[in-house]
């Protein structure tokens, strides 16, 4: 949809005066004083083009309150028309930081169910904003009717999954953003075109935080669990998580447990044995996650995975020690 056809009338009628005054002050300045006169009429007539000021991101943005909406409209239109929904979702974060949240909401609400269109690559304005770290715009997004929480990228991610992914380099920081979505009614439950799930991606980041949230705010403990769960003993039998959710495969038969061991992320293999991981997964290529184990530096991660889904036997030969190494591993290790 075309929101040439979306903003009609009076604010239609308003931009092309705006535009006009732009042209006529543009082209005048490179006139001599001659005409001085009837420059300044004409634009009287229409308005004054408005002066520039930063906003708090240090961006341009317009500051005249008449010609405002006009203005973002104009900006907003122009970059939607060209399908260029990182300049939209980045002009919509300007206007926001300025507080011109009424122009945005005017813009949005017009677009009605051109709001869920894709780019090229599937992505919607709410996946852009997610991935650029547009809070703001985020929050205006969820607010808004008809956004579509569910929708896909190519590779089949919705904006949940995204910014999951996302966090893995800053995890800290998305850790609130990620349960702002689960609030609004993210799907936790939702697989990408490689079966995987949010736990897999996760898994991958490391962070144990992000997912304690993704356990227990997305409904996959029931009545007890999660991180202050974990933090009472990393093998407690009390726990109840889904095993059905932390156990799933993706199409290579990893669960989040061969993806954290894989990565090496002791914190986040304890949590999710914690959380009922079944160790006795295998995968499509007939390896379990003690099997997946990077074979320098995490010796605790093997040997504490060894310990619950191994044999000593088995161990010892998959970790080339011999019994007086592994003994001494075994030993120093225990803890439960």
């Amino acid at each position: 949809m075309e929101i040439g056809s979306i903003l009609n009338g009076s604010w239609a009628e308003e931009m092309e005066a705006y535009d006009a005054a732009l042209a006529a002050q543009n082209k005048k300045k490179q006139e001599p004083q001659a005409g001085l006169r009837e420059r300044k009429t004409t634009i009287k007539k229409i308005g004054e083009v408005p002066a520039l000021q930063r906003t708090s991101s240090g961006r341009l943005l317009q500051s005249s309150p008449r010609r405002q909406p006009a203005y973002i409209a104009g900006r907003l239109k122009s970059f939607w028309d060209k399908g260029d929904f990182q300049k939209v979702v980045m002009h919509i974060e300007q206007a926001l930081d300025a507080g011109k949240t009424v122009s945005v909401k005017l813009f949005l609400s017009r677009l009605e169910k051109a709001i869920n269109n894709h780019t090229e690559h599937g992505y919607t304005l709410l996946h852009v904003a997610v991935k650029g770290g547009y809070k703001k715009t985020v929050a205006l997004l969820l607010e808004t009717e008809g956004v579509d929480l569910e929708a896909r990228d190519d590779w089949q991610r919705t904006p949940l999954y995204l910014l999951v992914e996302v966090a893995r380099a800053h995890p800290q920081e998305h850790v609130e953003e990620v349960r702002v979505l689960l609030k609004a009614g993210a799907n936790i439950y939702t697989r990408t075109k490689d079966d995987s799930t949010v736990l897999h991606c996760a898994a991958r980041g490391g962070n144990l935080e992000m997912m304690a949230l993704l356990v227990k705010e997305g409904a996959q403990v029931k009545g007890v669990g999660g991180l202050e769960h974990y933090k009472q003993g990393w093998m407690n039998p009390n726990a109840m998580a889904d095993s059905k959710q932390v156990n799933a495969q993706n199409e290579e038969g990893w669960t989040p447990l061969h993806v954290a061991a894989y990565n090496g992320k002791l914190e986040i293999v304890k949590y999710l044995l914690n959380n009922k991981a079944d160790t006795r997964i295998k995968d499509k290529k007939g390896f379990r996650a003690f099997h997946r184990v990077p074979a320098k530096g995490h010796e605790e991660l093997a040997i504490r995975l060894a310990m619950c889904e191994a044999s000593g036997t088995e161990a010892r030969e998959w970790l080339k020690l011999s019994e007086k190494a592994y003994g001494k591993l075994i030993k120093k290790y225990t803890d439960f």
